[in-house]
């Protein structure tokens, strides 16, 4: 069974993608293995690039500028970033602009690309999938058969606060922070707070860490024989 494990998602592997899946369609791989255990996000092309190889339909995703007033809290450096930040999504991303009560928001949609994987998708996940892993099992579980095993994700699956992290000083311990300024909006929808649960919850004892077991593993081979 191939497996594509993603410690985190990088531009450079938008010229990857083709290539596996180019391999995978011509071997009629029945199963394809997602292992995003330890993915806590990266690039958002990246993921989104990946995704259009195994969507059955469309799918999309929008950042939310909210109508907040960060500026009196940054500090010098946050200031310039966050300057940037807004310049960047309202001038190169000015077509995607749209006005809603909550502030400015900027969508994008994904077509599938023609050859799109066909088998049996399973995604391995644990608490620290997050960002722009969960962006992409979100999307799995609505556009695609993709089955969930392991432990629930860390990241939510209706989106998660991230974008750009201007930096705050605070007044009065002096800590220096990021802000999250942005909100990455996957599904309206789903009212839910927390992340994707697993189809097939895996659950670790301290033994089963102490001897390295990979029980996540043996739970994905469980299930192959099950669905045989």
């Amino acid at each position: 069974m191939p497996v594509l494990r993603i410690d985190k998602f990088v531009k450079e592997d938008i010229e990857l993608w083709p290539k596996i899946m180019e391999v995978l369609n011509k071997d009629n791989a029945p199963y394809l293995m997602i292992d995003l255990r330890g993915n806590a996000g990266g690039n958002r092309d990246s993921g989104s690039e990946l995704m259009r190889y195994l969507a059955n339909d469309n799918f999309s995703y929008s950042i939310l500028q909210p109508k907040l007033k960060p500026k009196p809290y940054l500090n010098k450096q946050g200031k310039r970033y966050y300057r940037f930040s807004k310049l960047k999504y309202n001038v190169g991303k000015f077509t995607h602009k749209k006005s809603t009560e909550l502030g400015k928001s900027y969508e994008f949609e994904f077509k599938p690309h023609d050859a799109v994987y066909n088998g049996q998708i399973i995604v391995m996940t644990d608490g620290i999938t997050a960002s722009t892993s969960t962006m992409l099992t979100t999307w799995l579980d609505k556009h695609s058969n993709a089955l969930f095993v392991g432990r629930k994700t860390g990241g939510g699956y209706n989106g998660n606060n991230g974008g750009v992290f201007p930096r705050i000083t605070l007044p009065y311990s002096k800590t220096i922070i990021g802000f999250p300024s942005y909100r990455l909006v996957l599904d309206d929808d789903y009212k839910k707070e927390d992340g994707l649960k697993p189809d097939v919850e895996v659950i670790y004892s301290v033994n089963d860490w102490l001897k390295k077991k990979d029980k996540d593993w043996e739970a994905v081979l469980n299930l192959i024989q099950t669905r045989k």
